[in-house]
Formats: structure tokens, sequence, C-alpha cells
């Protein structure tokens, strides 16, 4: 028997599918990269022939980018291009999009010792490649119908081994560093400018959203000569919504921030020299030891509190403390639904997470009505 690779999304997905991502493709300068393309396939080569391995085929965008300084936008908040590379010991041949790939890029990249062909020749490349080699292919990271072509290559002997990138893109040189601290400087500055900005506008009484403190961090950050993008989406949460994990605002879903209470802020930005990651917490307000997160309203005709709880046992709890700390007995009325809503029938569904961070999570949901 064998196997057949069917490639079944493009007989399935065929209306409403989305281009190729085809952003201009640049190349990272030495001054702020440390070392050039042609250095680092240098080292490269050293590493593999520790692994006894004379070639690699690298897959993983990341792994890629670092390699050979290469930059694009083709991932949201990511400056990636989508790529191959085939690195030998005489070689190194990027698939990619050649007319995306601006003409100072292409003229760096053939200086460097790279050559370029079309990203969708890369099956039928490596199919016909009759140069004996070793090559390293991390199948974790090449996708699956690559990595069939190099094992079904004569030619080719397939060794699947941690990639040697991801280290030595981990290990930080000393133009690397001083630029990082660099670029950190300059966005601190940023976070500055954007609370002295928050704190005055909330004082004169404007009314801003979570969704304003994303605009101000952006004005002050793409300010920047150096800034490309966010390195992900901001994540600001105001109150309670900051209890949630990766909480992210939409004009459909956001919160009014109010002179009381905590502002959640989780944001960063990609710079030429450096990627910055900040988490703050802002009082807006004068604090308490403790914030109950009760919305409440005092009528003075009934002299009654009306209060906004979200389950009895929230009442519970505050009635405790009330006689606790200050030996008073409290008095709740029953609570009253203010809306209710029954599902017409069962049902199930799931939610995958990907955003605002390169996190990657998945919920199933299952609800069935209630007796009304």
């Amino acid at each position: 028997g064998s196997i057949k690779t069917l490639f079944l999304e493009d007989e399935l997905w065929v209306e409403g599918r989305p281009a190729r991502p085809a952003t201009p493709a640049w190349i990272l300068p030495k001054e702020y990269a440390g070392f050039s393309p042609a250095e680092k396939l240098e080292q490269l080569r050293g590493k593999l022939k520790e692994q006894g391995c004379t070639a690699q085929l690298v897959g993983k965008l990341d792994n890629l980018a670092w390699l050979l300084n290469l930059r694009a936008m083709d991932i949201e908040c990511t400056p990636y291009a989508m790529a191959y590379c085939y690195v030998t010991p005489n070689r190194a041949v990027l698939f990619i999009d050649q007319a995306r790939v601006t003409p100072e890029a292409k003229a760096e990249l053939e200086a460097n010792g790279v050559t370029l062909a079309d990203y969708d020749s890369i099956l039928d490349v490596m199919a016909a490649e009759t140069e004996p080699q070793t090559v390293l292919a991390e199948s974790a990271t090449v996708n699956y119908a690559v990595y069939q072509v190099l094992e079904n290559n004569p030619a080719l002997t397939v060794k699947d081994a941690a990639d040697p990138l991801l280290a030595m893109k981990g290990v930080k040189n000393e133009v690397e560093l001083a630029h990082l601290r660099e670029s950190h400087l300059r966005d601190a500055v940023a976070m500055v400018r954007f609370q002295i900005e928050l704190e005055n506008r909330l004082a004169s009484g404007e009314q801003l959203t979570e969704l304003t403190v994303d605009e101000i961090l952006h004005k002050y950050r793409s300010a920047d000569d150096k800034f490309l993008v966010e390195s992900f989406g901001t994540i600001a949460a105001y109150g309670g919504n900051a209890a949630m994990m990766h909480y992210h605002a939409t004009p459909e879903d956001h919160a009014v921030l109010q002179r009381k209470g905590f502002l959640l802020v989780d944001s960063g930005a990609t710079y030429m020299d450096g990627t910055t990651d900040i988490t703050r917490t802002y009082p807006l307000g004068e604090l308490t030891e403790e914030d109950p997160l009760l919305d409440s309203a005092w009528n003075p005709e009934k002299r009654e509190l009306y209060l906004h709880i979200t389950g009895k046992i929230q009442l519970e709890i505050l009635g405790e403390t009330l006689r606790e700390r200050y030996g008073l007995a409290a008095l709740f009325s029953a609570p009253s639904v203010i809306y209710k809503e029954t599902p017409a029938k069962a049902g199930e569904g799931f939610e995958s997470y990907t955003m605002p961070k390169p996190c990657w999570a998945v919920v199933r949901l299952a609800m069935e009505p209630l007796p009304r």
C-alpha cells in the first residue's frame, strides 16, 4: 500500500479564500542584526556538520527570518515572510514569491550567496535534486508535503532532528543586546507619554474607553521612526475585564473607563532594533484596600441601596463581611432577575483562540435549555 497526499483545502475552500500573503520582503540591515545572512549561513553549516548533516530544509518562519534577516508583514503583528530555504555546503536557495522581494533585498541576498526560486516550485525542485545530501528536516516544523518529497528522493537522506536555528537565534549577540536596550528605552518614553495623556484626559472629564487606550499607545509608538508594528494586539482591560485571560476589547464589546478601580494594559511593539512586551496596572482613582466590584445606586427618598450582583453568593459574602467587620446585620431583599433567555434547543460548539498574543487554546462550549 501507499499513502497519497490529498490537498483537500484546494477542493473544499474555493469561495472566500484569501490570497496568500505577499507583503514586500526586505532585509534587516546588519547594523541591527549583528551578522549578515552569509555569516549566519556559515554558522548554520557548522552546526549541521556537528549533527552529521550536510544540508537543511528550513521551514519555520521565525528561524528563516533570523537566518537571512528576512522581514515582511505576512502575519498579523509578526514581521515574517512566507518562504522556505534549502541550505547545502555551497548553496542557499530561498523559495519565495519573487515579485514581492524588493530589488534591494534581492541584490543583498545574492551578494550573500542566496539564490531565489519561486515559492510554489519547492516540491518540484526538491524532488529533482540530484546532489547527495544528508538533510536535517525537523518533522515538527517542516510541512508534510515537503517532508514527504525529501524522503522520496533517493539522493537525499533525511534526518529528523531538532532545528539548530532555534538555539542559535536565542543567543543574542552584543549588537542585538545593545539595540534591545535602546528599543526598550524608547518604548518606555511612549508608555510615559501615554500615561500622562490618559490621566489628563480623564481628569478633564472626557469619556474614554478601552479602545481609546489602544489609540493613544499606537499614536506614541508609531511616532518612533524605527516602529514597525504592534508586537500583539493591545490588551486594555478595565475593572472586571482584567480577570479574563487575554481579554481583547472590540468596537462591539468594550468598557468605559471610570475614575475608580484599575486599568490593566498589556502591550508592546516591534521596532527595527527590538521587540517589547510590557504589562502595567494603572489606578484610575483613589484606591481602597479592597474593591468589591459592586455596581450600586443610593435612593435617598427610600433610603435604600440598590446593588447589581452576579449571584446569591456575592450577597452572602457581602453580608458576612458587614457582620464580621462592623457588627452590622444587613437585610437583603430577594434578588430580582433583570433579563432571562432560554435556548430553543441544546447545542454545542468551540471557540479557538490565537490572538492577540501568539497563543493557542480551544474551549468547548455546550448548553441545553432548563425549565422556565
